[in-house]
């Protein structure tokens, strides 16, 4: 198990006990899982806004274009605190903490 540690930077951050992750490194990769882990906020994502439920980045800002649009959408996003190792291309993952500290354990 992988342990993630990261603030929200748009959203509402609701814990969860599981949900289903996928990650991208561009659109196409898009397999239509609710939540997707990305490097960056590339505003190509933002065609899959209505479609997912969380976004955790490696690099990104509160006023990135893809920020903006998912605070439009209600959508949430966690920057992470550290550097994205290798991560499984699918699985589950756990989310805990409150806005500010976010911890992410990768089942």
């Amino acid at each position: 198990m992988m342990t993630l540690k990261g603030i929200t930077i748009t959203g509402h951050f609701t814990a969860e006990d599981m949900i289903d992750y996928q990650t991208m490194g561009n659109i196409s990769e898009f397999a239509g899982s609710p939540c997707v882990i990305v490097r960056s906020l590339d505003p190509d994502f933002s065609i899959i806004l209505h479609k997912v439920k969380l976004i955790i980045t490696e690099q990104g800002s509160p006023l990135a274009h893809l920020a903006l649009i998912a605070l439009e959408y209600g959508k949430t996003i966690i920057r992470l605190n550290q550097t994205l190792g290798p991560v499984p291309p699918r699985g589950k993952l756990a989310i805990t903490g409150d806005a500010k500290h976010v911890e992410i354990k990768i089942l």
